[in-house]
């Protein structure tokens, strides 16, 4: 069984509200070089998009981001590239045993609901 640990950081950016994220690249228990690089998710289209973010490395041990650079639907944590194969808009990197069913409608569950009952059926 394999554990991982992930952190995730996330800012606010409107008329009230502005973030400045400073994501360390190490442990405090373990200070050393890591080569974890820094993503970002965000939903659009009904999906979740998957982004590296490079720019905004500082030195060996800091991303920071901006104001400018965040957005407040935009989920920032590290990984490593394998993140890429990992990911599927249909499915969890952080839980593959969990499927999502999404809405084919904005605020309309009747999908949603009819395909569990399906699911569920299928495994009864």
């Amino acid at each position: 069984m394999i554990v991982m640990s992930m952190n995730f950081f996330y800012g606010i950016s409107n008329d009230l509200f502005k973030s400045e994220i400073q994501i360390p690249l190490f442990q405090n228990s373990n200070f050393k070089k890591s080569n974890l690089k820094l993503f970002k998710s965000y939903p659009k289209n009904n999906k979740w998009i998957l982004q590296e973010i490079s720019s905004k490395k500082i030195n060996d041990y800091f991303y920071i981001l901006k104001n400018e650079d965040i957005l407040s639907n935009e989920i920032f944590f590290l990984a490593d590239d394998t993140i890429f194969n990992k990911f599927d808009d249909k499915k969890t990197v952080w839980y593959p045993s969990v499927e999502i069913i999404k809405q084919k409608t904005f605020n309309s569950w009747d999908n949603v609901f009819y395909e569990l009952k399906e699911r569920i059926e299928k495994l009864t």
